[in-house]
């Protein structure tokens, strides 16, 4: 029992200093302050927190030739966003979709600059609608970022060749 509280004791202690000393503001609260940063592109740099996973865009209400299109999704740690020119410490999960096919380019543990458009998630539309915002909100997820072509994503260090995450890409 004394091991056991011992053990808790240091496991809350250690997590009380991480989240303390984590820099920055939360993305969606900064997002939920200024709105108007959804309707332009701003800059979003970060780390790669996941392995790239690419699907196909399957929708009845978009043309034939969109039908197939191919779509990459990862999550970045935040950790800057650029906007009028300044950097400004950001800190939360943010789960990124590219048009195209982004997974090539980067790999999990890189350093990445984006360029696209931030969003909170949206709730239900309707009575009973699964709540997808919610269910972000409970993965850790603080935002959503579009980017319009793989070319809005810049590399700006890439994991080392040694490192466990990018071998297992």
């Amino acid at each position: 029992p004394l091991l056991h509280l011992a053990i808790l004791s240091v496991g809350g202690a250690l997590w009380s200093v991480r989240s303390t000393t984590q820099d920055g503001r939360d993305l969606a609260l900064l997002l939920q302050e200024r709105p108007a940063w959804s309707e332009s592109a701003v800059r979003l740099c970060g780390t790669v927190a996941c392995i790239p996973a690419l699907d196909t865009v399957r929708d009845s209400a978009v043309s034939s030739a969109e039908v197939n299109r191919p779509r990459t999704a990862f999550l970045l740690h935040s950790a800057w966003l650029l906007s009028d020119r300044r950097p400004l410490p950001v800190r939360g999960l943010c789960r990124v979709w590219v048009d195209g096919d982004a997974a090539e380019r980067i790999s999990w543990g890189d350093s990445v600059e984006l360029i696209g458009r931030l969003r909170l998630p949206e709730g239900p539309r309707n009575p009973g609608e699964f709540d997808y915002a919610q269910y972000l909100s409970r993965t850790g997820i603080s935002a959503q970022m579009f980017l319009r072509h793989p070319a809005a994503i810049e590399v700006r260090q890439r994991a080392g060749f040694w490192s466990i995450r990018r071998q297992l890409n």
